[in-house]
């Protein structure tokens, strides 16, 4: 179906359901529409990547309600004028972040932006699985779940820059007239080529670069390290202190690979493994059962595997409660 041919209403659920304020009804109502035709898929999937690209992008500093004035004002015949009036006070919230996407994307046909090769500019977003993409330049990229990027040549065409959110596995393509820059939260990290993992989920208190070849820049307010295979960086969101350090970890590709490995692994480590692996939310009640050790190899188990294993081998009690799993029990 063309894409200025998706009806108002649907149009309205969209932006609720990406910014997070989508009731259970409404959910159910434009999942509905999307399995219904192949057309609707296709250009949910479209407008999900413009929306990713503009969040990535938007100025913090905007006037929102003055842009979304001018906007209202501009639209001509070439668009479509799209009510965003919130059916509840509630959405007010919401109605700043879907002005700036418009805004954004105002360039094109108002609510789209097609994503062309020729430009080099590609954005790629994941959800309960992860995926491997190959980017403009020939590199790859390996996105965990709920992960996404933005790549772009700047103007010149001088660098590459992608901005991450979540966590990622990339493996640049050398080129030295092109360094390969990546916004990642507070973090910059710059290469020319090389293989490394980035760890910037909104929810974790730190931003992790693991290299496993070459070397990599990181930086972050006036700080900088220069990593070597074999090393990591580690970026407080808190205090902004950036400190180096050999890498011990050795499930920094495990998404990649569906395979965890611990060797004589507190079960600390293990969770912050675990919970990275398949982005849960376990928590550990008792601090003493935080060092208990465990020798473990996981291979494409599911969550509910790995806990059930874990539950037996070290004796543990496991709890769902909201939307935390808590470990407790005698333990070690």
């Amino acid at each position: 179906m063309a894409r200025n041919d998706i009806p108002e209403e649907i149009l309205e659920l969209m932006i609720s359901y990406l910014s997070g304020n989508c009731g259970q009804a409404e959910t159910t109502e434009l999942e509905h529409w999307v399995s219904a035709d192949a057309g609707h898929k296709a250009a949910f999937i479209s407008f999900k990547k413009t929306w990713m690209m503009a969040s990535l992008n938007a100025e913090s500093n905007m006037n929102i309600d003055q842009e979304w004035k001018e906007l209202s004002k501009s639209i001509t015949s070439e668009g479509k004028t799209v009510s965003l009036a919130p059916r509840k006070s509630s959405r007010r919230s919401w109605l700043g972040i879907a002005a700036a996407f418009l805004v954004l994307t105002a360039a094109s046909i108002w609510l789209y932006r097609s994503f062309d090769p020729s430009e080099n500019i590609v954005a790629y977003s994941t959800e309960s699985e992860a995926q491997n993409n190959q980017l403009p330049d020939g590199s790859t990229v390996s996105l965990n779940q709920f992960s996404s990027i933005r790549y772009s040549l700047s103007d010149k065409g001088t660098q590459r820059n992608v901005a991450l959110e979540g966590d990622a596995f990339f493996d640049v393509k050398r080129d030295e007239t092109k360094p390969f820059i990546i916004a990642a939260g507070k973090a910059t990290i710059e290469v020319l080529g090389t293989s490394f993992y980035v760890d910037a989920r909104k929810d974790a208190k730190h931003i992790e670069v693991i290299v496993k070849s070459g070397s990599v820049s990181v930086s972050s307010t006036g700080n900088k390290v220069i990593l070597k295979a074999g090393e990591k960086a580690r970026l407080n969101k808190t205090s902004g202190s950036l400190i180096a350090s050999e890498n011990t970890d050795l499930n920094y590709q495990s998404f990649t690979q569906q395979k965890l490995v611990f060797e004589n692994t507190t079960l600390k480590e293990v969770v912050f493994a675990i919970n990275r692996q398949y982005h849960s939310n376990i928590k550990i009640s008792d601090p003493n059962l935080e060092n208990c050790p465990l020798t473990a190899t996981y291979t494409n188990k599911s969550l509910e595997s790995v806990l059930a294993i874990l539950k037996a081998t070290l004796n543990l009690e496991i709890e769902q409660q909201d939307k935390e799993i808590v470990l407790t029990g005698v333990g070690c």
